[in-house]
């Protein structure tokens, strides 16, 4: 049914899905992976990078040394367009 009752939910941007501007998401409430193209850009509060740290933590992701990593599942890094594999960066990366 299509009601204007108000549907956003928090959630993190991760790629884009196609050249029309169509982008994946984490929701941060159900940790599900959606698809849109209709956002509203915030800052990240505080609350935001502690549940993400909880998440992670739980999951058994990798502490992070230097920077963040992003990963589509463990040992598999999300590289930035252009971004090249370095073997330096995957040494940094600790699996507990």
């Amino acid at each position: 049914m299509n009601t204007t009752k108000h549907r956003s939910v928090g959630a993190i941007a991760l790629n884009p899905s196609n050249r029309r501007g169509n982008h994946y998401f984490m929701s941060l409430r159900t940790i599900k992976k959606p698809h849109g193209y209709i956002w509203t850009e915030s800052p990240i509060m505080g609350e935001v990078i502690e549940q993400v740290e909880q998440l992670g933590e739980k999951d058994g992701q990798p502490l992070m040394m230097h920077r963040p990593y992003f990963e589509w599942k463990q040992g598999r890094l999300i590289m930035e367009e252009g971004e090249e594999w370095d073997a330096e960066v995957a040494e940094e990366i600790v699996y507990e």
